[in-house]
């Protein structure tokens, strides 16, 4: 399959960046500003955590492809209301870059970080209220 071609993994990410996304947007900021169970980080650093993550497996992904070192980055905290925006660009980036990386050398790699991406957005998912 050539780059840039969508395959299912690539969907299944953001099928799952949608729905957390989604779902992050319709809590309001006074919700996400509350923890998530009791002795918890709140669901705005829970929603950091998961687009900093995301961001780390796009700059690995990026950078694989242009055939250089991964960029160290620091990832702005947005006020909890843009929780799911920042969540859905990223999400989406990871995706663009896991497209890019189509190739029989890499494809093993997009895979596995297909499904790191999709196991750690439906665990978020599936705990949020």
């Amino acid at each position: 399959m050539a780059p840039g071609r969508e395959t299912d993994d690539v969907r299944e990410v953001a099928t799952e960046v949608d729905r957390v996304a989604d779902r992050l947007r319709s809590l309001g900021a006074p919700r996400l500003q509350r923890s998530w169970q009791p002795g918890r980080p709140s669901l705005a650093d829970v929603a950091h955590d998961l687009s900093r993550h995301l961001a780390g497996l796009a700059e690995q992904a990026a950078a694989l492809g242009a055939g250089r070192a991964p960029a160290e980055r620091e990832l702005p905290r947005l006020a909890p209301h843009a929780a799911g925006d920042q969540l859905a660009v990223l999400g989406h980036d990871l995706a663009a870059a896991l497209e890019e990386l189509d190739t029989d050398q890499t494809s093993t790699l997009r895979t596995d970080w297909a499904t790191e991406a999709v196991q750690a957005l439906r665990a978020v998912r599936h705990a949020l209220p």
